[in-house]
Parts: C-alpha cells; sequence; structure tokens
C-alpha cells in the first residue's frame, strides 16, 4: 500500500511535507516523541532513502502520466502515505542532528589534543630545565683538590702562571765579579720550582680526571650535596735545602766558563837546521772553588738570591813545556865502502828524516820510504833474494830500518811488525836486525807515548844515525836495550863441484861456508848501571852460506898432487901399504859428507824473500856472495 500511496498521492503536497523538516536546524523540545514514531515510520517506508528527499516524488510523476482512474484510486492511500512520510522526515531530521552533535564532539576532542600536547611538552621542558639548572648550579661547586706549592695556592693555575706565582718571592739575581766583569749565575731555583709544581700539578688532574670520570647516577647524588669534600695537595721545594750539591754545581759550571785551560807545547815541524820546532806551553786559570762554592752555599741558605760573589783565580802551569821534548834515543850503525849501497843508505834515511807522528798514529818504513827505483836515485847492491845474495836496486836500506828498529827499542817502545834477515847481519848484532822489501816484509810501529814524536835521521861518512824526538817514556834515569845471545849453531854446508881438471883425489874450496845459528834477543832495562829487567823479546834464525868445493873423483889420470915429503923408514913401511886404502876411505868420507850437505840444504827453508827484483845471472849471484862474505854487505 505504501507503494500505491506514493503513487496516487499529490506531488506537490507531499513535496512540501517532504521538504519542512530539512529546514528545521535543530529540533524542538517537543520533538522527541516525534524521533520515536518517526524511527518506525523510517522502518516502515523505504530505507535508504536520502533525508529531504520527497516520499513518492518518482510515484506522483507516474501517476500524472497515468489514467485518471488510478489517479483518484490512490488519493487515500497518498493520503496516507504523506501521513508516514511525515514522520519519517522528522526521524531523518533528528538523526541528522545526531551526527552533527556526534562529529562536533569529535571536532572539539581534536582541537584539545594539540593544547593538551603542549601543555605537556611545556611540563617536561620546565620540568628539564630545572634538572639542567640544579646540575649546572652543582658542577659550579668546586671540587677540585688544593693544590699548594712552598706556602702558595696554586690551585687552577696553569703552569707557567704557578710558577711565576711562588717565583716572585724569590726574585733571582745571583752574579760574580772578576777584575771588573760581572757573570750572572744560571737560576738554578727555578727548576726545582717547576719540578715541584708539575709534580703537584699532575697529582691535581689525576684526581680531576677520577672526579670526571663518576657515574650519572653519582652525579645526581651529587647535586644534593651542599658541602663537597676538597683533596689536599701540598709540595715543598725539598732540593732547596741541598745547598751543598747546589753550590757545588754552580762553582763547576762557572770554573768551566771562567777558567782557561793550560795549553802544552807541541811540536809543531822540522827545520831545515835538522832540529825540531816545539811550540811554547800557555799558563791557565782555574776558579778557587772550594772558595766560590762555599759563597754560593752561604747565599742560598740565607735566602740571599742578589748577592754579588767575587770570584778568586788562580794559576794553572801546563804539563808539558818545551823543556820536556828531548832527543829519547840514538842509534848508530857503519856501512860499507859500496859507493852504491852507501847511496841507497843515504836516500833511505833522507825519506824518514823529520818525520812527525801524533799520539797514536802508525809509521810504516815501506809507506814513508817508497818503492826504491832508478827514478828516485837508488842503485843496485848486494841484497837477499830467495836465500840468495843478488844485485837489486835499492839494497842496503835494511841496514837503515835496522838502525830505526834499535832506536825506537831504546826509547822504550817496540815494533808492531819486524823480521830478521836470511843470513846474519854485520852492522848490528844478530837478533837486533830488521829487514825489508817493499811491500813485505816491513817495519811497522806505533807511537805509543801519548805526545807527538819525530825521527831525525841521516848519513855521513859511512855511518848512520837515527834518533828519536819527543816525550820520554822512560823514567828518569833508566835505559832500554836489546841483548841478544846465540842459542845453537848449523854446520856449515857446501856444494860439491865435479872438476877433472883438478888432481885426482883432492878437494879445493872455492867459496867458504858460513854457519847458520839461532839468537834468542832480550829487552835489558838498566837504572844506575844496575839491570832491573830481563823480558824475552824474539828468536831469529839465521841460514849459513853454503859453500863451494871443488873435487876430481872421476879421472884417475889427472895429475896427483906432489907427494909429501918421506916419513921416518919405521913410519914408511907402516904408512905405505895403507896409503891407498886410507885415500879411497877419505874419497867415501867426502862423497858421505856431499850427500848430507845436499840433504841439510835441502831441509833449510828460506826466512824471508829480502829486497826487490834481481836482474842477474846464476854466475853474478854467486860474484855476489862472495863479496858480501868478504865485505858483509847485504840489505
Amino acid at each position: 500500500m505504501a507503494e500505491n500511496s506514493r503513487k496516487t498521492g499529490t506531488p506537490g503536497k507531499r513535496t512540501t511535507q517532504a521538504r519542512r523538516p530539512a529546514g528545521n536546524t535543530r529540533p524542538s523540545g517537543n520533538t522527541r516523541p516525534a524521533n520515536r514514531s518517526g524511527s518506525g515510520a523510517q522502518r516502515s517506508g523505504a530505507p535508504g532513502r536520502a533525508p529531504g528527499r520527497p516520499a513518492g516524488g518518482s510515484g506522483a510523476k507516474r501517476s500524472q502520466s497515468g489514467s485518471p482512474a488510478r489517479a483518484k484510486s490512490g488519493a487515500s492511500g497518498a493520503a496516507r502515505s504523506a501521513s508516514a512520510s511525515g514522520r519519517g522526515s522528522y526521524a531523518a531530521s533528528a538523526s541528522r542532528n545526531t551526527g552533527y552533535n556526534q562529529r562536533r564532539v569529535k571536532k572539539k576532542k581534536k582541537s584539545i589534543l594539540p593544547i593538551l600536547a603542549v601543555v605537556i611538552l611545556l611540563s617536561i621542558v620546565a620540568i628539564g630545565a630545572a634538572f639542567v639548572h640544579r646540575f649546572t648550579e652543582d658542577a659550579k661547586k668546586d671540587r677540585s683538590p688544593y693544590v699548594i706549592v712552598d706556602g702558595t695556592d696554586i690551585s687552577g693555575l696553569s703552569e707557567e702562571k704557578a710558577i711565576e706565582a711562588i717565583m716572585s718571592k724569590y726574585p733571582w739575581s745571583i752574579k760574580v765579579t772578576y777584575e771588573g766583569g760581572e757573570y750572572p749565575v744560571d737560576d738554578v731555583l727555578t727548576p726545582i720550582v717547576t719540578s715541584a709544581v708539575r709534580e703537584a700539578q699532575a697529582e691535581e688532574k689525576a684526581i680531576l680526571d677520577k672526579l670526571a670520570a663518576v657515574s650519572f647516577e653519582e652525579k645526581v647524588k651529587r647535586m644534593f650535596d651542599d658541602a663537597p669534600q676538597r683533596d689536599h695537595i701540598e709540595k715543598t721545594l725539598g732540593n732547596l735545602e741541598n745547598t751543598d750539591f747546589l753550590a757545588g754545581q754552580i762553582a763547576e759550571e762557572l770554573g768551566s766558563k771562567l777558567g782557561k785551560e793550560p795549553k802544552d807545547s807541541e811540536l809543531l815541524s822540522f827545520q831545515s837546521d835538522g832540529s825540531f820546532e816545539v811550540s811554547e806551553g800557555e799558563k791557565g786559570l782555574e776558579v778557587n772553588q772550594e772558595k766560590l762554592s762555599g759563597d754560593i752555599k752561604h747565599a742560598l741558605e740565607s735566602g740571599n738570591y742578589t748577592a754579588e760573589i767575587p770570584v778568586t783565580m788562580e794559576t794553572v802551569e801546563p804539563q808539558l813545556s818545551k823543556d820536556d821534548f828531548k832527543t829519547l834515543s840514538t842509534y848508530t850503525t857503519k856501512t860499507t865502502s859500496n859507493e852504491a849501497r852507501n847511496t841507497n843508505v843515504k836516500l833511505a834515511a833522507q825519506a824518514i828524516n823529520g818525520t812527525i807522528l801524533a799520539p797514536g798514529e802508525t809509521f810504516s818504513y815501506n809507506t814513508v820510504v817508497g818503492k826504491r827505483t832508478p827514478e828516485k836515485g837508488y842503485k843496485e847492491a848486494p841484497a837477499y833474494a830467495d836465500g840468495q845474495t843478488v844485485q837489486e836496486y835499492g839494497g842496503g836500506v835494511c841496514q837503515v830500518s835496522s838502525t830505526l828498529y834499535n832506536a825506537l827499542i831504546g826509547a822504550g817502545l817496540d815494533a808492531t811488525e819486524r823480521k830478521g834477515h836470511t843470513f846474519e847481519p854485520s852492522y848490528v848484532t844478530p837478533g837486533q836486525d830488521a829487514t825489508v822489501s817493499y811491500m813485505q816484509p816491513d817495519l811497522v810501529f806505533v807511537n805509543t807515548t801519548g805526545h807527538s814524536m819525530g825521527i831525525r835521521a841521516s848519513y855521513a861518512s859511512r855511518t848512520v844515525t837515527v834518533d828519536l824526538f819527543g816525550v820520554p817514556v822512560l823514567e828518569e834515569g833508566v835505559k832500554q836495550y836489546m841483548s841478544s845471545e846465540k842459542t845453537s849453531t848449523m854446520d856449515p854446508a857446501y856444494d860439491y863441484v865435479e872438476d877433472p881438471t883438478c888432481p885426482f883425489g883432492t878437494e879445493e874450496i872455492i867459496t867458504k861456508a858460513t854457519s847458520g845459528s839461532v839468537w834468542k834477543t832480550y829487552i835489558v832495562k838498566e837504572k844506575d848501571g844496575q839491570v832491573i829487567s830481563r823480558d824475552y823479546l824474539h828468536t831469529t834464525t839465521y841460514r849459513g852460506h853454503q859453500g863451494v868445493i871443488r873435487t876430481n873423483t872421476t879421472n884417475p889420470a889427472a895429475a896427483a898432487p906432489a907427494p909429501a915429503p918421506a916419513p921416518a923408514p919405521e913410519a914408511a913401511v907402516e904408512a905405505t901399504p895403507e896409503a891407498q886404502p886410507q885415500n879411497n876411505e877419505g874419497e867415501g868420507k867426502k862423497k858421505k859428507k856431499k850427500e848430507n850437505n845436499e840433504a841439510q840444504q835441502e831441509e833449510k827453508k828460506p826466512q824471508e824473500d829480502n829486497g826487490g827484483s834481481s836482474n842477474q845471472e846464476a854466475e853474478q849471484q854467486q860474484a855476489a856472495a862472495q863479496v858480501a862474505e868478504q865485505q858483509g854487505e847485504g840489505q
């Protein structure tokens, strides 16, 4: 029926009724029943219809286009429908009012939330600010330790400011005076103050670091501590009490500044007249340490840090004066008449003459003399090479090295490198020679006198002289020299040369052999003519010169030697039968002796190679050996 009512009702009326509640924005006080009835009407009507829309509007349109009969029959239904539509409209209006109120409440709630959030935020800020303020105020509380150094509070001061605060009590201007000059004394108080300040501030920092490292909870608890406890650090200048040490240290430093070291005499140069130039020593000055130390100690102990202290200086003599340089030793040897050899000796002496050695310096004979060459003026002269006497340039220079060696021992020194000749020398005692050959063997020694030392060497009138000049190392009155003794002798050896022209069964000495020998050498010290020591130095072995014997054991046809005078008859009777056997026996002994000599020569080894290269043939070597034997030549 409701459907029919909507179709047959008057559209204009329904439209008016449907829109009437739409103008009501707020229902009156008596609308609550209508709302209840309206709710029923709403349930009886078409659900879901939009409020304000005319109920049956669409039906009215359909009725206008319908037949008149149907319009009439729907009139009563339209009236009922209009009544129902009115109730529905009021119900819809009430529903809209309820939604509006709900939306309005929601809007109010939304407007309150930001305000509430702002209030909460401001409360948090206020509480935080109060906490920060309290924390800041607590931070202002001084929990740092009290730092006192020498009675001065340096709490919280920098190192520089703390030192200034303490030193303001001790202005330092101590100085010493000498001959009108003023010499400030180094401030020894500031370092002591600085050390004490650094030690105290190190302890202060450790305490502050510990305070900064506490936990948050501890810091919160600490905020309510109105009277925090502070540690105390106190230091004194304890080192200032050790005035003996400080005064001695100051006096020593001033002594090095004001004092003047004495200057010893020195060996400067070798003069053309054969003398050595020695400088004059210079006196020095030194501070009277004992007096100055006592004056400074008194100033420190009395707190007189502005004192002026006079210095007393004393003269210091040099340890070495010009007179302390003397001739240490002199040694002389004689040469031969061989002019070539004497030329070589003279050149070698000139080479080492005037040499000055610094303390600890090493001397090498071969280095100083150099290679003996014709370009330097050296001549060929007898020398030893490979165990033979030969001609070589520089033959004879060993006499200079041997003379120097003896002077060296006489000065109280010794050689670090020395070697004896192959054969016994004739110009010095065996065991006291020093052979040389470029580059080895060599004569080497070190200047161990502790001062400069000079060598002076000369040759004149077949005499070689070497002396050493410097500061003596031997005690006054002590004399030192070498002493050698022969400990054994080796039999001379001969080389037998078969010569069929010689009378059969005879021997003829062409070159006389010399015996080998062994010598022990000692260093002897004497004082006032009495031997005070005799120390072993070295052992030297010399070979003998081999001789040459001419003999004939193979040609009986050679003329026999003249017979000996006839003996007495009874002796002749006994000797004649045995003459031949005696000759045969003597020949056998000679052969055996020859073989023994040859074996002995094979066993002997050369002691050294002496001299330089040889340019002579074997015949010249043999002739030179004879000359050496007769004149005592050779290096």
